[in-house]
């Protein structure tokens, strides 16, 4: 139990420092990126059931039919594959979410801390390195994936061509 709370803690700290560095209170510290990648790898996919999209209800995917609520990380996935082909069709929950942490603990992912207005966000962006049997017919050569600071989960993770396409609102932080 009590290495459960001092996970607590650190995951807090963590989404503390991310907040603390989006509302540009403190400048970036030594070791500020590696902590927040860190906790990246280790995040869990919002966990909460969200309102999907009229377009999207009633798509199958995996043999499940997605409703008009639904468990956010299935509904991410079921776009990735069957809408934008990012990821192989087959591919699984976990086996996303698992290329989500990986890409955003990358050490070559870079990280931007944001407040889109919804909270304070911490972004990766790194090489797709997405193993080749999910590699999905419209595969991108970078990823990025968004971490919820006030939700302490990745909201969403997909696939770009470049920089350039990401949407970073206010005065975004680029880590050193």
């Amino acid at each position: 139990m009590s290495g459960s709370n001092s996970d607590d803690l650190a995951q807090e700290s963590v989404d503390d420092l991310i907040r603390v560095l989006a509302s540009g209170a403190r400048n970036q510290g030594l070791g500020d990126r590696d902590r927040i990648r860190a906790r990246l790898g280790e995040a869990l996919f919002n966990p909460q059931l969200m309102r999907v999209p009229v377009w999207q209800r009633g798509t199958k995917y995996l043999g499940r039919t997605i409703q008009a609520r639904d468990d956010s990380a299935f509904v991410h996935l079921a776009r990735r594959v069957l809408i934008d082909r990012q990821w192989a069709n087959g591919t699984t929950v976990d086996e996303y979410v698992s290329d989500l942490r990986y890409a955003a603990s990358d050490p070559d992912a870079r990280i931007v801390i944001y407040d889109r207005g919804q909270g304070p966000i911490a972004g990766a962006f790194s090489p797709n390195r997405v193993p080749v049997n999910r590699v999905g017919t419209m595969s991108l050569p970078w990823l990025y994936v968004v971490y919820s600071a006030d939700r302490s989960s990745i909201v969403t993770g997909y696939q770009v061509s470049g920089l350039d396409v990401i949407s970073v609102s206010g005065n975004p932080l680029w880590l050193a």
